[in-house]
C-alpha cells in the first residue's frame, strides 16, 4: 500500500506504536496502583514495562527519516505543520494538568505555576518538549541519518555508546539538581537508531523475519538481565526510587531489546493482517491514537484510582492495577476517537490537518457541494 505522497505505508510501525502506548499506560498503572502496596514486585513489573519513552523515540526518528530522508522538505512548512500538531496541544493539556494539581483560582498563583513548569511539561508532558526540540534540529538529524546510510554500523555503534554514557550521566547528574533528561541531546542515539532503521528498512525487515526466534530469546534474556539488576539495586539500598531509576545503563540495553522485539513482531503483523482483520483494525486504531492516548491517559489512571481508593477493589492491588490499565486505555481511546472525529476539536490531539482535510474532501465529493461550486 502506498501513502498519498508515494512512500510505502509501513504497517509494522502501527504495531510498534500500539505496543508502546499500551506499555506506557500499564507502567503508569503499576506505578500508582501496585508499587505503593507491593513495592518489591510492583517495582520489578514497572521496570519490565519501562521501555515506552525509548521505543517512542526510535519510532519518532523512524517516521521522520521515512517521510523526509529522500526529499528535501520546505523547512518553514515542516516547522509550521509540526508545531501546530504539538505546541498547541502541549499548551492546552499542560494548563489542564496544572489545574488538576494546583488551584485555578486565584489566577495569578496558578499562572505562575504554569509558567514555572512550561519548560518541563510538568513531568508527564516532557516528551512533547523533547519532540519540539528534535524538530528544531531536524535538518541536522536527517543529515546524520543520510551519512549513516553509507556507514550504518559506525552510526549505530555511536548511537548505542552515546546512550549508555548519556543515561549514566543523566542518572548521576539528576541527583544534583540538574536535568539533562529534558534535553534532546540525551536521547540522540534513540532517534538516530530509528532513522537508521527507516533508511535500511528492507534489510531490517528481512533480518527480523529470518531471526524471529533469536529475537524472542533475546527478549527473554533482556527480562532476566533487568530482573537481576533490579534485584541487585534493591538489595543494595532497599529503595524503590533507586531500583526503578530509568537512567542507568541496563535500561538502554533493555529498552533497545524490547523495541527490537516490537519491530520484529511488527513484521509478523504485516503478514498476518489479512488473516486477522480484527487485529488489524484494533492495532491500527490504537497505534494511530497513540499520541492522544499519551496526552489523556493520566486523567483516567488517577481518576479510577481516586474512585476505587475507598472501595473493596483497593484491597487487591493486582486486580486494581489491571482494571486501572484497562479503564485508562479504553477510556482514552474512546476520548481520542471522539475528539479526532470533530474538526474543531481534533487539533487538541495533534490531528488538525488530517481531520479537516478529510471533511473537506467529503464535502467536495457530495452532489450538493458539486452543484454549489459548479
Amino acid at each position: 500500500m502506498a501513502s498519498p505522497k508515494g512512500r510505502s505505508y509501513i504497517y509494522a510501525i502501527d504495531f510498534v506504536r500500539a505496543g508502546t502506548i499500551i506499555g506506557v499506560v500499564m507502567v503508569h498503572s503499576v506505578r500508582f496502583a501496585l508499587a505503593a502496596s507491593a513495592p518489591l514486585w510492583g517495582g520489578l513489573l514497572q521496570m519490565f514495562l519501562q521501555y515506552g519513552r525509548e521505543s517512542f523515540m526510535v519510532v519518532t526518528g523512524f517516521v521522520l527519516a521515512h517521510q523526509y530522508l529522500d526529499r528535501q522538505p520546505n523547512w518553514w512548512s515542516f516547522w509550521s505543520r509540526r508545531y501546530q500538531a504539538v505546541l498547541f496541544p502541549y499548551l492546552v493539556w499542560l494548563a489542564l494538568f496544572v489545574a488538576m494539581s494546583y488551584p485555578l483560582w486565584p489566577l495569578i498563583p496558578w499562572f505562575k505555576e504554569y509558567v514555572r513548569v512550561l519548560p518541563t511539561g510538568n513531568g508527564h508532558l516532557y516528551y512533547l518538549v523533547l519532540t519540539m526540540e528534535l524538530y528544531v534540529v531536524a535538518p541536522l538529524f536527517l543529515a546524520l541519518v543520510a551519512w549513516g546510510r553509507r556507514h550504518p554500523w559506525t552510526l549505530a555503534s555511536f548511537a548505542v555508546i552515546w546512550e549508555l554514557g548519556s543515561w549514566t550521566l543523566a542518572g548521576y547528574l539528576g541527583e544534583r539538581s540538574f536535568a539533562p533528561q529534558m534535553l534532546v541531546i540525551t536521547y540522540t542515539g534513540y532517534f538516530l537508531l530509528g532513522g537508521l532503521a527507516a533508511a535500511h528498512w528492507s534489510h531490517v525487515r528481512t533480518w527480523a523475519k529470518a531471526h524471529a526466534a533469536m529475537v524472542s530469546a533475546l527478549v527473554v534474556a533482556g527480562l532476566v538481565l533487568m530482573a537481576g539488576v533490579y534485584g541487585a539495586d534493591w538489595a543494595w539500598k532497599h529503595s524503590l526510587g533507586f531500583a526503578t531509576n530509568v537512567f542507568q545503563p541496563v535500561s538502554v540495553v533493555y529498552s533497545l531489546i524490547i523495541t527490537l522485539g516490537l519491530f520484529t513482531a511488527g513484521t509478523w503483523f504485516e503478514g498476518a493482517r489479512d488473516r486477522r482483520p480484527t487485529w488489524d483494525v484494533w492495532v491500527r486504531r490504537i497505534g494511530n491514537a497513540s499520541f492522544g492516548i499519551y496526552l489523556v491517559h493520566p486523567i483516567f489512571v488517577h481518576g479510577w484510582l481516586d474512585f476505587t481508593g475507598p472501595s473493596a477493589l483497593a484491597i487487591n492491588p493486582w486486580l486494581n492495577t489491571l482494571l486501572t490499565a484497562l479503564v485508562a486505555l479504553s477510556m482514552s481511546l474512546l476520548t481520542i476517537s471522539w475528539l479526532q472525529g470533530r474538526a474543531r476539536l481534533a487539533w487538541l490531539v495533534g490531528k488538525p490537518r488530517t481531520v479537516v482535510g478529510r471533511l473537506r474532501r467529503v464535502a467536495a465529493q457530495s452532489p450538493k457541494s458539486s452543484t454549489l461550486t459548479g
